[in-house]
């Protein structure tokens, strides 16, 4: 079997409103994207399996307010790239059927001062290839960049359900 692996991971989260009175007539933008790259290495295999994870995440959010009234914009955007390393554990408990547990931590100062990811899953795979899975998943990051009025500063943690696709080879 294959020790080595590699895990590529997208999240992408969009979130606005509107708000219209007879005083102001606003749109509120707030857009992330959150890209994880890690290399693994399996330390136990067979149908309960342990993966050490070491890889990079990369954060790119874009915030804005137009002020539609005033015909104004407001409007920030910023990213980086934080180095993470955590662990992978899954027990297969039926051929098609299995549960995950991830964990990582990171950033260590070198951008963020610290950020985490934890997952819980159900994993389906029907295909030899592919799965299907839903759990939950929190990731947290707490990031500051520049000083002054040039400050930036996102100390966060998202959190909820998620569905997804696993391509295997």
């Amino acid at each position: 079997r294959k020790k080595y692996g590699f895990v590529f991971d997208y999240n992408y989260l969009d979130l606005g409103t509107e708000k219209v009175s007879d005083l102001i007539n606003a749109d509120i933008s707030f857009k992330s994207q959150i890209i994880n790259l890690a290399g693994t290495y399996r330390f136990i295999d067979g149908n309960q399996t342990l993966d050490g994870v070491a890889g990079i995440r990369y954060n790119k959010l874009e915030s804005g307010v137009d002020l539609n009234n005033f015909g104004a914009r407001i409007a920030g955007d910023e990213d980086w790239i934080d180095p993470i390393v955590g662990l992978r554990y899954r027990y297969a408990f039926t051929d098609k059927w299995s549960v995950q547990l991830y964990g990582d931590i990171g950033g260590f100062g070198a951008s963020s001062d610290f950020t985490w990811q934890g997952m819980a899953l159900i994993d389906f795979q029907p295909w030899r290839n592919v799965a299907f899975v839903a759990g939950y998943r929190g990731i947290g990051t707490d990031y500051e960049s520049g000083s002054g009025p040039d400050q930036f500063v996102f100390d966060a943690t998202v959190h909820g359900p998620l569905i997804g696709i696993d391509i295997r080879w």
